[in-house]
């Protein structure tokens, strides 16, 4: 099992940090983790290995402004969940 970090692109090219969980041998599916609210991606990191290490590849990825994605550079820096 592998684990590769990236970076991903949101539609509006804000830049997000993902982790690509890798199996040894092609995978049997696809799985993406969509994080809890304010929740970063190492959190289900155990998970992610878990089905990884049984054929599944597996992507997860940090919302803006959480986790590793926190301190990516943005050209909208003041977004928030406030209404």
């Amino acid at each position: 099992m592998r684990e590769i970090h990236l970076t991903l692109s949101a539609t509006d090219d804000h830049p997000l940090a993902a982790t690509l969980f890798e199996p040894l041998r092609p995978p049997l599916a696809a799985v993406q983790i969509n994080s809890a609210t304010g929740v970063p991606r190492r959190y289900y990191r155990t998970y992610a290995r878990f089905l990884a290490e049984r054929g599944f590849a597996v992507i997860c990825y940090d919302y803006r402004g959480i986790g590793d994605s926190r301190f990516m550079p943005s050209r909208r820096p003041h977004l928030s969940m406030r209404a």
